[in-house]
């Protein structure tokens, strides 16, 4: 008797189940959605692989428009957006600037990082933020691209010399990792010489563990995946060195802050203030008149180099593997390089310099619009949104697919063409939002100018002392659509020593 009673209860409750999605799904009924399976949702529109999902979704694109809404599991509902019309109403206002209930994952890692906080203390740490990346500061950290760099070019020269088919991405992530932790905290890591260190096994197996939560149905619970999980316990292990040593770098700047202040004022010493980095920004900011604590200042640091490592890497080997199979767009890049930087590769170029290469900005936007590094952006509308014919209601899930729209003929003739000189005459006569590399409205990238001259100093760099080549027939990327964008089979070029 008690099995038929169990087996009736479950039955009764999967019926309710699958009335709330049907009654979910009709409240939008303008708004197309996939058939539904009771309970599962449309859980089967999408195959188990994280190639897989980038072709799904875009399938769904092609099936059902520019809006559509899935449910996924017994109660996720989500509307999916490639419509840059929406999205600019989306993500054009603070009304809708909450991230989506996905971002809570980063939390124990970057707190209330600019990155995932909301409302007046996203306010507060944004116009706080943004002095950290003024000219002076840029024109700093210059020379910090160009330190590291110079190491990535001498390990790249290895692969020159048997003119080999390599794997680059591993290269440049190393590279960026040094950069941003200089430019971040005045810290050698040395990721590029010592690739299996402990701070850098850490940062790799952090967002290695996050990438597997976001795809995980079971480790989306905080406490199986803190207390039961393998992956949650190589994400907390990882977190532990991460933040030991952020915490040692901020108390030990801080304190040369103040003994450096104290000489001044009991000697009369003249102040000396050593080259600005980002932390210096931070421990000499204020938010309603204080001064931020340790774990304030480690939130804002920590989120920094999350937001610019895999993003710049990504955006980087993207545009070394397209110009290495476009010659012709190679050839006439380098001219400008040579024009501008000379033929000494090895003469470190100036903010100035970067300035003035007009030509490779083209280039990396261009990169940008095929291979965006983050190719989804949740958001959470906090009041009901009217657009058009359609009503989404307050608290709806928003997931805006940047890839897609980049990537939609309605917004770019011949989108999957390689065409740096589109960006030639700017694209006012299209909808701003089509374009969005690194998001836009009141949330966008606080760091893009950062972000542009280390691509520039980088890629210029590599090109004065390396011709890219492809790696020929049988290759062939094949992108995911994690938290960043990526090819799951790495992204194979060949190098042979730039003669001039």
């Amino acid at each position: 008797m008690l099995p038929l009673i169990t087996f009736g209860l479950f039955i009764v409750v999967c019926l309710c189940i699958y009335c709330y999605q049907l009654s979910i799904r009709n409240k939008h009924k303008s708004i197309p959605c996939p058939p539904l399976v009771p309970v599962l949702g449309n859980c089967f529109e999408f195959s188990s692989s994280l190639e897989g999902l980038y072709f799904d979704i875009l399938r769904l694109q092609r099936k059902y428009g520019k809006l559509f809404q899935i449910i996924l599991g017994p109660f996720k509902h989500v509307f999916v957006v490639f419509d840059a019309d929406l999205m600019e109403k989306v993500m054009s206002t603070s009304k809708h600037s909450d991230k989506s209930m996905e971002y809570t994952f980063f939390k124990p890692w970057l707190g209330n990082g600019l990155l995932i906080s909301s409302g007046s203390l996203w306010r507060k740490r944004r116009k706080m933020l943004t002095p950290a990346f003024h000219f002076t500061i840029l024109q700093q950290a210059v020379d910090k691209f160009d330190e590291n760099v110079n190491i990535l070019v001498k390990n790249l020269e290895k692969y020159a010399t048997t003119n080999e088919v390599f794997d680059i991405y591993p290269h440049v992530t190393l590279c960026v990792l040094d950069i941003i932790c200089e430019t971040a905290m005045d810290i050698k890591i040395n990721a590029q010489t010592d690739s299996n260190s402990k701070y850098v096994c850490a940062v790799r197996n952090a967002c290695c563990a996050l990438q597997k939560r976001f795809f995980s149905v079971v480790d989306q619970s905080d406490f199986f995946f803190n207390n039961f999980s393998r992956t949650g316990k190589m994400y907390n292990d990882s977190l532990k060195i991460l933040h030991e040593l952020s915490n040692k770098v901020i108390v030990e700047r801080r304190e040369a802050l103040i003994r450096r202040q104290s000489n001044y004022l009991i000697n009369n010493e003249d102040f000396y203030k050593p080259k600005m980095i980002f932390l210096d920004t931070l421990l000499e900011s204020t938010i309603d008149g204080r001064l931020l604590t340790n774990a304030e200042i480690r939130e804002e640091v920590d989120t920094f180099m999350f937001e610019g490592h895999d993003t710049v890497s990504s955006a980087i080997t993207f545009t070394l593997y397209l110009l290495a199979n476009h010659p012709l767009v190679q050839d006439r890049l380098f001219a400008e390089i040579k024009e501008v930087l000379g033929t000494d590769p090895s003469k470190p170029a100036t903010l100035n310099d970067l300035n003035n290469l007009n030509y490779i900005e083209l280039v990396i936007k261009e990169s940008l619009r095929l291979y965006p590094p983050v190719p989804l952006v949740g958001r959470t509308l906090t009041e009901d949104l009217q657009w058009g014919d359609v009503s989404l209601s307050k608290g709806s899930q928003i997931v805006v697919v940047i890839h897609g729209a980049h990537r939609h003929e309605d917004y770019f003739p011949e989108p999957e063409v390689f065409d740096p000189e589109r960006f030639l005459n700017n694209t006012s006569n299209k909808n701003a939002f089509a374009y969005v590399p690194f998001s836009a409205g009141p949330r966008n990238c606080i760091g893009q100018k950062f972000a542009m001259y280390e691509m520039k100093s980088t890629i210029s760099k590599i090109l004065r002392y390396y011709e890219l080549e492809s790696a020929g027939p049988g290759y062939d990327l094949k992108l995911i659509m994690t938290v960043i964008f990526k090819s799951m089979n790495g992204v194979h070029l060949k190098l042979k020593p730039r003669i001039y």
